[in-house]
């Protein structure tokens, strides 16, 4: 569901009335991933900020706000994407909230957003000028699935038992648990 979104509106985006999509939930749940995937199969190119970066208005409009109205470099198709939009909307952004409210309105190409909470006042406008698409954690069962597939394709000796509390441990969160699975098969050896 997802995925269908998010490639909804990039290849709607013209006809889109809104010009900025979010995605949102907790860390781990693949949101960076997604947008990367998506673009490389639809030969998108990708210019990335993190919010925290870019907190005020003069550095997201000399950057954010030039690369949203010029072609890429290597006419491609682009995604303007800024991951933990939540890092801009602070009250010391010196204006940066507002001028990503103006960026998103004259945006030439699709802005994608992650955020890993929206329930923040501080993003309350913004929620209005958006897409929004939520991430849930990750079943407990599918890490573990994916754990068991990594350690039987690398050949990795594991404990069944390993595997499930790791996969209990993490609350949903893929990253955590491929740490977890490399930091335990390091002690191992």
């Amino acid at each position: 569901e997802q995925v269908k979104k998010i490639l909804d509106f990039l290849k709607n985006f013209k006809m889109q009335k809104r010009k900025a999509l979010l995605i949102y939930g907790p860390s781990g749940t693949g949101k960076t991933s997604h947008v990367y995937t998506i673009a490389r199969d639809l030969d998108f190119e990708v210019l990335e900020l993190n919010a925290s970066d870019v907190r005020n208005s003069e550095s997201l409009q000399h950057i954010l706000g030039n690369a949203s109205q010029q072609q890429s470099l290597f006419l491609k198709k682009k995604i303007l994407f800024v991951d933990e939009i939540e890092g801009i909307s602070g009250q010391s952004d010196r204006g940066g909230h507002s001028t990503l409210l103006e960026i998103i309105e004259q945006t030439r190409f699709p802005l994608i957003l992650t955020s890993q909470d929206i329930a923040l006042e501080k993003l309350s406008s913004l929620l209005k000028k958006v897409v929004l698409v939520e991430f849930l954690p990750i079943p407990k069962s599918i890490v573990y699935d994916v754990l068991r597939d990594i350690c039987e394709k690398e050949n990795f000796q594991y404990a069944e038992k390993d595997l499930l509390k790791i996969a209990e441990n993490v609350h949903g969160d893929m990253r955590a648990a491929l740490l977890d699975l490399q930091n335990s098969l390091q002690e191992k050896r």
